[in-house]
């Protein structure tokens, strides 16, 4: 799934989420990996370690990816 910045921002501008939301979910698309996972590093730099509020995050993230995989 390779989407430039624009096309990210705009399909998360067009979903129900908080400007906190869009932030880490623009951060997990941009960073994550090969295999589409977030790397341990970006909780670490975003002072993630809350594990009920990364857990929710990645729940978020996991819907906001299959959207946008639908889209392709």
């Amino acid at each position: 799934m390779k989407k430039s910045i624009t096309e990210i921002l705009a399909f998360l501008l067009d979903l129900d989420l908080t400007n906190t939301q869009r932030f880490y979910m623009l951060v997990f698309l941009l960073t994550e990996d090969e295999q589409g996972k977030v790397p341990n590093w970006v909780f670490s730099e975003l002072k993630l370690t809350n594990h009920h509020h990364k857990h929710e995050l990645l729940e978020l993230y996991n819907m906001v990816k299959q959207e946008l995989i639908k889209i392709d």
